[in-house]
């Protein structure tokens, strides 16, 4: 058993801090390096999260699919630093950070004298890779709560150590934020509860210690969805949450699959986002990850392998149950990727400057990310220079501001303008479209918003390909209402009403 005061120590807390603040402040498109966030998924997130601020409710007011917590947390975020990115950015800069730290305790289960600058080179792959997209996804924010749950799965499967109340309390509380955020990443949680319960059901034979373990667990996440359910029900919006957040994320989402085979969907969800979507690096690290635990490291047992194998196999069936597989689903798998770490250790200790391996390895993936990170070469880029600047121009030049994100997610034009819209279904989202379609119509004939904005290039709107049913009814109540009056690529396409 590895002693505590081998796990983490005040340099290693420097090491992943120092690593995480660098890392994402070059990546993060939500730095202070950065003047916009183009990723339609986070600016969602600070659109409803800046309706929550004017009093608007989630669900109710604004629609979207993710958690509740997903919107306050980016409602704090604009508290931090009003009007841009940069408040998300310390969000991650703490998710990122709790991740490394409990990633190095994990693997230092198995290789106490592990570096740790080798979190400098787990922060690089993670960040470097597809799956980071442009910062602040679900999947990045939640990862401190699932790697701490791997931590507690190695801690008792491979140390024997016994699982403690407190433990249980705090991953329940974890399991709680996860519920509230994306509850599609609960496999892991649900697997680590589920097995501890079927041991100590098997152990004792009997249920007494089992059902103590999941009332305790279930009592920490109750304290974090409750008080979302109490927030809900005092605002009005309970039942709209309901629907919406729990049903609709479950039947709706990635239709065109859900009429597939399950095991298939699972299948094709995997492939897409760890092969399809060119996360090759990280899918590499996590095939290394397989291959040392089950098969180079000796001292593991048959118990521990069964605990992570069936823990994987369920964490991917929830995550991939509609079969989707967008690009960053595959963060989820982030905390299996941890059984790597000693591997390349030793294989690293082997080499003749082992000594300084660690901080050789940490000045390689910073060279790495300094060369390959896809938004560096922007890095000084000018707010001013970009299609945000010029619209929000225009848009707050006139006493009527209100405006409209046509056609598409959220691509972060009332971010840019101020502007919290007025209309539930304020961007093309990828659940009722039938509901969206039907207040789209009706806003832009009754022209209920001076400013319509739309992701078309400066084409001519007649070249624009009809591939659902639905542009053909909304491009004819834009055309027909609406003038456009301003055109930049790739997305910056602004109409104004014909009065």
């Amino acid at each position: 058993m590895v002693e505590k005061s081998a796990l983490l120590k005040r340099k290693d807390i420097a090491v992943c801090l120092i690593s995480a603040f660098v890392i994402l402040m070059l990546l993060s498109l939500n730095s202070y390096l950065y003047p916009v966030n183009p990723w339609d998924d986070v600016n969602i997130f600070f659109t409803v999260g800046q309706g929550i601020l004017d009093g608007k409710m989630p669900y109710r007011d604004l629609i979207d699919q993710k958690g509740p917590l997903a919107f306050l947390v980016h409602s704090a975020a604009l508290l931090i630093s009003p009007g841009n990115y940069h408040g998300i950015f310390w969000f991650e800069l703490v998710a990122l950070t709790a991740t490394l730290l409990i990633m190095l305790r994990t693997a230092r289960r198995f290789r106490p004298q592990l570096s740790a600058f080798w979190m400098t080179a787990v922060a690089a792959v993670i960040c470097l890779s597809p799956m980071f997209s442009c910062g602040d996804s679900a999947e990045e924010m939640l990862l401190p709560f699932l790697a701490l749950t791997m931590d507690a799965i190695v801690a008792h499967g491979y140390e024997g150590r016994t699982v403690t109340y407190r433990t249980l309390l705090v991953n329940g509380m974890g399991a709680g934020v996860i519920a509230m955020w994306k509850y599609s990443l609960l496999g892991l949680p649900f697997a680590f509860m589920a097995f501890l319960a079927i041991e100590a059901v098997i152990e004792d034979r009997g249920l007494l210690r089992a059902v103590k373990m999941c009332l305790v667990y279930l009592l920490g996440m109750a304290a974090v969805v409750g008080a979302c359910l109490l927030w809900a029900a005092a605002c009005g919006f309970l039942s709209e949450f309901l629907s919406i957040y729990l049903l609709d994320n479950a039947t709706q989402y990635g239709t065109v699959n859900l009429g597939r085979p399950f095991w298939f969907r699972i299948a094709a969800g995997t492939v897409r986002c760890l092969i399809l979507r060119r996360n090759f690096v990280f899918t590499a690290v996590l095939a290394l990850s397989v291959l040392n635990l089950f098969f180079l490291e000796k001292r593991v047992g048959k118990r521990m392998k069964a605990f992570v194998f069936i823990a994987a196999v369920i964490a991917t069936a929830c995550m991939h149950f509609n079969g989707v597989g967008y690009t960053y689903y595959a963060m989820g798998f982030v905390p299996f990727a941890v059984f790597c770490l000693p591997l390349a250790d030793r294989l690293l200790s082997r080499l003749p400057f082992a000594r300084f391996g660690g901080i050789a390895v940490a000045v390689l993936a910073l060279a790495a990310v300094i060369v390959l990170g896809k938004p560096v070469p922007f890095i000084g880029s000018r707010y001013e220079d970009s299609s945000y600047h010029d619209i929000a121009g225009i848009v707050n030049a006139d006493a009527d501001n209100t405006l409209m994100n046509f056609g598409s997610l959220d691509m972060g034009y009332y971010m840019a303008c101020g502007v919290s819209p007025d209309m539930r279904y304020f961007c093309r989202l990828n659940c009722n479209p039938d509901q969206w379609l039907e207040e789209t119509v009706t806003v832009l004939n009754d022209r209920s918003v001076r400013y319509v904005v739309a992701n078309f290039t400066s084409d001519a709107i007649e070249s624009i390909e009809i591939t659902d049913e639905w542009q053909s009814v909304a491009l004819d109540a834009l055309t027909a209402n609406y003038t456009p009056i301003y055109s930049r690529t790739p997305n910056g396409r602004i109409y104004k009403d014909h009065t």
